[in-house]
C-alpha cells in the first residue's frame, strides 16, 4: 500500500508539474498576444471625452496618453504591466488603471474597485496596430 501510494503522489506532482508548465507556456503566449496599441475614447464628467492610447509593449513595458478633449490636458504615464491570469486582467504600475481583457483586439477600463463598469457609456479600447509592438519600439522608462 506505501507503495501505491508513492506512485500516486509521484503521479499527481507529474500532473500538477505539467499543468503549471502549461499556465507558463499560456502566459507567454497570451503576453504577446495582447502587446499593442489600443485606443478610444473615455467619457468624462467635465469634457466631450478622453482620448486614450494604450501601448503594450511586448518586453511588458507600456505607455498610456490620456487627452482630455477641449482642455490643455494632455497626460503621459509610463511603467510595466502585467497580466493577472485569474480576471484575466492588464495592470499597470505607476496607474490605478486596470483593464480587462475581452479579447486579443479589445481592452476595458475597469472601475476602481477592479470591478468591469456597469454603465451606458463605452470604456473600451480598440487595438489600431497591424504588428505586434516591438520592445525596441519603446522609448526608456
Amino acid at each position: 500500500m506505501t507503495y501505491s501510494i508513492r506512485i500516486f503522489g509521484g503521479i499527481l506532482i507529474a500532473v500538477l508539474a505539467a499543468l503549471v508548465l502549461c499556465c507558463y507556456m499560456k502566459r507567454t503566449y497570451e503576453t504577446q498576444e495582447v502587446a499593442g496599441r489600443y485606443q478610444g475614447v473615455f467619457p468624462c464628467g467635465d469634457c466631450p471625452g478622453i482620448e486614450t492610447t494604450l501601448t503594450l509593449y511586448s518586453n511588458q513595458t507600456y505607455t498610456l496618453v490620456s487627452d482630455y478633449q477641449d482642455r490643455d490636458g494632455t497626460f503621459t504615464t509610463k511603467g510595466v504591466w502585467v497580466i493577472r491570469w485569474l480576471a484575466p486582467v492588464v495592470e499597470l504600475s505607476n496607474s490605478e488603471e486596470r483593464f480587462y481583457i475581452i479579447d486579443k483586439d479589445t481592452l476595458e477600463l475597469l472601475g476602481r474597485d477592479g470591478e468591469r463598469i456597469q454603465s451606458r457609456f463605452n470604456y473600451k479600447i480598440q487595438r489600431t496596430d497591424e504588428e505586434p509592438v516591438r520592445a525596441s519600439d519603446a522609448s526608456s522608462i
